[in-house]
Formats: structure tokens, sequence, C-alpha cells
């Protein structure tokens, strides 16, 4: 029983000295602003001309970002924004 009680106290001083390592949702939320370049059916060759398309992603572990495929298809550049209105 002692021993129990030894073991919370003990897990509950880390937890409440130890520092918050997890951000608030609307931080994991990026813009990701991409050039895309589709290719040309009539002239497999070649590619048609850029254009800028945006999406969303999301900071998961690791400090890596998620998306869905679609938005980076294509993409010659891609850009990644932490907040609307923040600079690259």
């Amino acid at each position: 029983m002692i021993t129990r009680l030894a073991l919370v106290g003990c897990c509950a001083f880390f937890a409440a000295s130890a520092p918050t390592l997890i951000a608030a949702p609307e931080d994991a939320v990026v813009k990701i602003i991409v050039n895309v370049r589709y290719p040309d059916v009539t002239r497999p060759w070649s590619k048609g001309s850029t254009l800028e398309s945006q999406g969303t992603g999301v900071i998961i572990e690791g400090k890596r970002i998620l998306t869905n495929a679609h938005v980076v298809l294509n993409a010659t550049d891609v850009y990644v924004q932490a907040r609307p209105g923040e600079a690259n």
C-alpha cells in the first residue's frame, strides 16, 4: 500500500513539473500553397502552364505535415504558412 502511494505521488509530481509538449489544435493547422504544372494530354512531352493552388495540412509527430494527395499532386513548388497572415 505504501509503495503504491509513493508511486502515485511520484507520477503526479513529474506530470505537474513536466512542460506541456502538446500544441493547441489551431497551432497544428497550416496553409499549403503550391505551384502546379498539370501534364498536357495532347503533348505528353511537355507540361501546361504553372498555376497556383492552396490547401491545408496538419503538423504531426516528427515535424512532418499531413495533407491530402490532391493538394501536392503535380506540384513543382510547395510553401507552408504557419498561420494566415504570417510570413513563410
